[in-house]
């Protein structure tokens, strides 16, 4: 009994962290796309013009390789409460390297001399 009280009180307590993690994720994101907003409405108002400082922010950002697919904040929490329980993606697994079957030493379809 006490067992079962204590994993549901560590269970929220994972659960709380998370979504303050997911929350703070969030507010970062959204700050980063704000930012950029305001820097390119300020340039078309005419306020001040884009410095190259912010032109080469721009260019990076766009240049930046996107991260692929996510995951839903469903398999976040789910990978999060079940570690024995998530599926490797080929990003996290290293694959060995493919050998051929060797050199083949037929001559030709029938195996004899042309």
């Amino acid at each position: 009994m006490v067992l079962q009280i204590l994993r549901r009180v560590h269970l929220a307590e994972l659960i709380t962290k998370y979504m303050e993690e997911v929350n703070a994720e969030k507010a970062e994101v959204e700050t980063k796309k704000a930012e950029v907003k305001a820097k390119k409405a300020a340039a078309k108002i005419g306020r001040r013009p884009l410095t190259a400082r912010d032109i080469e922010e721009v260019e990076a950002d766009k240049a930046a390789p996107k991260g692929g697919r996510q995951p839903t904040v469903k398999e976040r929490f789910v990978n999060l409460l079940f570690p024995h329980i998530v599926k490797y993606t080929s990003k996290y697994t290293r694959k060995g390297k493919k050998t051929g079957k060797g050199k083949k030493t037929g001559k030709g379809k029938k195996g004899g001399e042309g």
